[in-house]
């Protein structure tokens, strides 16, 4: 019997920067003074979703691309748990390791926080897949490094395959590179990621609904 298989968007896509409340995250972000009393950024924010993986030989080049970034970039760099605790350790290990100024999340976030979070990042640098997904729902540039063929399957479909490196041979500098790349990237390159959001926005709405009349 043959049966249809459709690959389906996160429901996550279905939102957009226009769903979310930033004031959901705002108090946060103000105690970390990475926002000032009148909740504007003191300066662009970097958001950091890393997770330990097999031997974490991976997070000493994730804290000298970090330090990069805060030093030559002028970013604050927040590093912010997606699974907690779980995620602790390596927020830990990597803020021992860096150098410069760092801003480390200790708590759980809703999704709804999560989501705010990331629209008041303008860059994103994830391990975690729902970092990512998070991200292209804002329409924030995002960096991935991919530890699982699912990370590398969903920057594909995202457009951004050639903003995915690889856990195995973890290069900083290649990803310093393409964090400063983004901030350059040509009109045409913006407008052809934004229409590629909308279309995974549409995907999921598509879905969100075939959903429904499966229940009626």
């Amino acid at each position: 019997m043959e049966k249809n298989i459709r690959v389906a968007c996160d429901p996550v896509m279905a939102l957009s920067y226009a769903d979310v409340n930033r004031q959901e995250i705002k108090d946060v972000l103000q105690e970390m003074d990475i926002l000032d009393g009148k909740g504007r950024k003191n300066k662009p924010l970097l958001l950091a979703v890393i997770r330990c993986w097999e031997d974490n030989k991976h997070l000493a080049a994730v804290a000298q691309l970090l330090d990069a970034q805060a030093r030559s970039g002028g970013w604050d760099v927040l590093l912010v748990p997606a699974h907690f605790p779980a995620d602790m350790e390596a927020i830990d290990k990597i803020s021992n390791l860096m150098t410069e100024r760092l801003y480390c999340l200790g708590k759980s976030l809703t999704a709804r926080q999560f989501l705010a979070l990331t629209a008041y990042a303008d860059k994103v640098f994830a391990m975690r897949l729902h970092g990512l997904i998070f991200a292209m729902a804002m329409g924030t540039p995002m960096l991935g490094l991919s530890y699982d063929p699912k990370v590398d399957a969903f920057m594909e479909q995202a457009g951004l395959a050639g903003f995915c490196l690889p856990y195995e041979d973890f290069d900083w500098e290649a990803a310093n590179d393409l964090l400063e790349e983004m901030e350059t990237l040509p009109l045409g390159l913006r407008r052809e990621q934004e229409n590629r959001r909308r279309e995974m926005q549409r995907q999921a709405w598509q879905m969100a609904e075939q959903a429904v009349e499966l229940l009626d």
